[in-house]
């Protein structure tokens, strides 16, 4: 995907969070089965996930470069189905995942949240890791108990 410019970003992040969150209305009669509807479904939400991801991290990779990277985003995934969400070392600005339901690992190694991060209502299948995790705003209640490392994680 070419990189979108810096006023599309937040379209474009809405966008993907969105294909993440929820299920796209068909535009045509359903030919595919509901195995294949439940695999295509999964595709789109990883793939978007992968975006997400991709452009919220930095780090001296050329995938990851200042070139790509999306700052100061506002992340909302209420509601969201993610699977095996990993945002190791990513940068946000503010998260909202409220009710979202989190299948499979779950990584929040060395992500920073610079303002709060919401997971009200949030379920996990397997416990998040989030070692060197970094709230500004304190580690949210919903993952006091997430393989947080001690002292890495919480309000620095």
């Amino acid at each position: 995907m070419t990189q979108i410019r810096p006023l599309q970003r937040s379209p474009g992040l809405r966008i993907a969070a969105s294909a993440a969150a929820h299920r796209a209305a068909p535009t045509r009669p359903q030919t595919t089965t509901g195995d294949e509807q439940r695999r295509q479904e999964r595709e789109v939400r990883l793939t978007a996930q992968r975006l997400l991801s991709r452009h919220l991290r930095l780090d001296d990779s050329p995938k990851h470069s200042v070139d790509t990277f999306w700052p100061d985003i506002d992340l909302d995934l209420t509601g969201a189905t993610l699977i095996d969400l990993n945002l190791t070392g990513c940068l946000i600005n503010t998260a909202r995942f409220d009710g979202a339901s989190f299948t499979g690992h779950v990584m929040f190694d060395k992500v920073s949240f610079a303002g709060h991060a919401e997971f009200d209502k949030a379920t996990f299948r397997i416990p998040p890791q989030a070692d060197g995790a970094r709230f500004e705003e304190g580690v949210p209640p919903e993952l006091q108990d997430a393989g947080t490392g001690g002292d890495e994680a919480g309000a620095t």
